[in-house]
């Protein structure tokens, strides 16, 4: 079965492919990446979001949230250049 899609309509895969990646490499670490960004953690009830209050911590936080994303951006684009490159 062949699609005959346009390559260059074949980059809006990227889009998806970055949050469904996101997602995946958030699990995969046990991380939020929101919750890093944004200097926050919830250990308890749903929705008892408490703010991370070492500055170091806070840091090491925003470091991990930035791995994740250019973890995540790296997985997208690889995935989009395979869609790019087979011939559907």
């Amino acid at each position: 079965m062949s699609i005959h899609a346009e390559k260059s309509a074949r980059l809006g895969i990227f889009l998806p492919l970055m949050v469904a990646s996101v997602g995946f490499v958030q699990s995969r670490s046990k991380f939020c990446l929101a919750y890093g960004f944004a200097g926050t953690f919830n250990l308890g009830k749903l929705g008892d979001i408490s703010r991370v209050s070492d500055p170091i911590d806070r840091a090491a936080d925003r470091a991990t949230a930035l791995k994740i994303l250019l973890k995540s951006f790296l997985l997208a684009a690889l995935a989009t250049v395979v869609v790019y490159v087979l011939p559907f």
